[in-house]
């Protein structure tokens, strides 16, 4: 046991004030923070893929590598089109009707399709060291992600 004597009252204090701190600052950092103005997330204004048709979709090769055009629809009755992302599979298709994965990519197109309209768009799509086909070169391509704005 220690003997604290004339100092007893002067640790006493100490102890308190240091278990105070604990149980103040504890508290503080447990408590859930309210988001400030500046923090809150804006609220999803989102376009579904299946609002967003592609059409008119032509692949081609030209010095640089592989392009893609065509036009983009907004069927959303509500939000401009701000932004799509595209993917291109790239498949070796045999005679036996088989196809298999070569390469695929996804690329982010930026645009500004008011709802209800369409606008031409292109992709410079990225297949990297792709093999060669053993058989017939096949692609598709679908529209997986879609952002939009209120007008």
């Amino acid at each position: 046991m220690i003997r604290l004597g004339p100092h007893r009252f002067f640790f006493n204090s100490v102890l308190y004030f240091i278990a105070g701190l604990i149980v103040v600052l504890g508290g503080a950092c447990s408590a859930p923070q309210q988001p400030t103005v500046s923090e809150e997330a804006a609220p999803a204004e989102q376009i579904r893929p299946a609002d967003v048709e592609a059409f008119g979709v032509r692949l081609f090769r030209d010095d640089s590598g592989y392009q893609v055009e065509g036009q983009i629809q907004n069927n959303s009755q509500k939000f401009t089109l701000t932004e799509f992302q595209f993917k291109m599979v790239m498949q070796d298709c045999l005679d036996t009707g088989v196809c298999e994965i070569l390469a695929e990519d996804v690329n982010a197109i930026a645009t500004n399709v008011p709802a209800g309209q369409s606008a031409a768009f292109q992709a410079a799509p990225n297949f990297g060291d792709m093999p060669t086909p053993k058989g017939k070169l096949g692609w598709h391509y679908a529209v997986v992600d879609a952002n939009g704005t209120t007008p």
